[in-house]
Order: structure tokens, then C-alpha cells, then sequence
């Protein structure tokens, strides 16, 4: 519904919700298995930042959609369970192939809750980090599949940004 009022906003392009913004990093990070590489010690998994986001994210953000597809309305709890992921995890865990259809889990061998990968985003920076980011890996999870208790709002705009604001105030409330 929040996004339904946001996107009929004036000057709103894209809409989307998020359980964290870039700029502070991402809010999580996850390890992770890979079906059918060997599985690492315990505690040795490659780790990625994990962000819960809508279908529209990757437009609001300004995206790019390099292969596959992006989540759709359909991606909800009773549809498997999907990820999207940046360039250099691509490159790195699938050096040489497509990752489309490829599954990753979570660091538990005995239960990893398989979820395929449908997408190939490019790489985001951090531009608050001044350090050197945990991990460059990224990977996307419809927040329909993995809900958050806290989001944020990403608005892409036509118009400057404060000539939303009290719209979207409005609409929130």
C-alpha cells in the first residue's frame, strides 16, 4: 500500500522499499554455500551483504539488470525462493558461467534453504565507507520472501527531491 501511495506521488519515477540504504553499507551480511562446490569449514563460507528489497528497487537505485531477471509481485513466500546478484560475485563463485539457475544456501550443509539465483545486478559502492568494504558481494532477496522490521524508502524523481518531501510525508503517515 506505501508504495502503491509513493509511486502516485508527482515527479515519482520509481518506487521502493528496502531494509537498508547503500550508503550506510548494506544492513546484513550472510554466509553462504554453494550447491555443488565443496563446502568450506565451518566458519570459512564466503560471506556477501544481503539486502531484502522490492521489485523496484533496481530501477529506483539505478540498476543495471546485466542477465536474468529482476523480482516480481511473484517472488512472494509461496514461490521458490530467489537472489539476485552483483557482477563481482558472479565472477568470482561462477568464474566462466552463467549463475542463472545456480542455487546458494545458507552456511548450514545440513539445511541450507536453497535459493536460485535469477540475476545478475552490477557491483554498488558504499560512498560512506571509507574503509574497504567486508566483502565486494552483494545479494538481493525479495522482501516479500525475507520481510524486515525496519525499511527504507528509495524514491527516483523527476523534479529536485524536496519538491516530494512533503507528499511523501504525507503518504507515510
Amino acid at each position: 500500500e506505501l508504495e502503491r501511495r509513493l509511486s502516485a506521488l508527482p515527479w515519482v519515477e520509481h518506487t521502493a522499499l528496502s531494509s537498508s540504504l547503500p550508503i550506510w553499507a548494506f544492513g546484513a551480511s550472510a554466509r553462504f554455500i554453494v550447491q555443488g562446490q565443496p563446502v568450506p569449514r565451518l566458519g570459512q563460507e564466503p560471506l556477501a551483504y544481503a539486502e531484502s528489497v522490492t521489485p523496484g528497487y533496481f530501477d529506483a537505485m539505478g540498476l543495471r539488470l546485466e542477465q536474468g531477471r529482476v523480482f516480481t509481485s511473484a517472488d512472494t513466500t509461496n514461490a521458490p525462493s530467489v537472489v539476485i546478484i552483483n557482477n563481482a560475485m558472479a565472477r568470482r563463485v561462477w568464474s566462466g558461467q552463467s549463475p542463472i539457475g545456480k542455487r546458494i544456501g545458507g552456511a548450514d550443509p545440513a539445511n541450507p534453504e536453497w535459493e536460485e539465483v535469477v540475476g545478475v545486478v552490477n557491483d554498488i559502492r558504499f560512498p560512506a565507507n571509507l574503509g574497504r568494504p567486508d566483502t565486494p558481494w552483494q545479494l538481493y532477496r525479495p522482501l516479500a520472501q525475507n520481510p524486515r522490521a525496519f525499511l527504507a524508502i528509495e524514491l527516483r524523481t523527476s523534479g529536485p527531491p524536496e519538491s516530494v518531501a512533503a507528499a511523501l510525508h504525507k503518504a507515510v503517515a
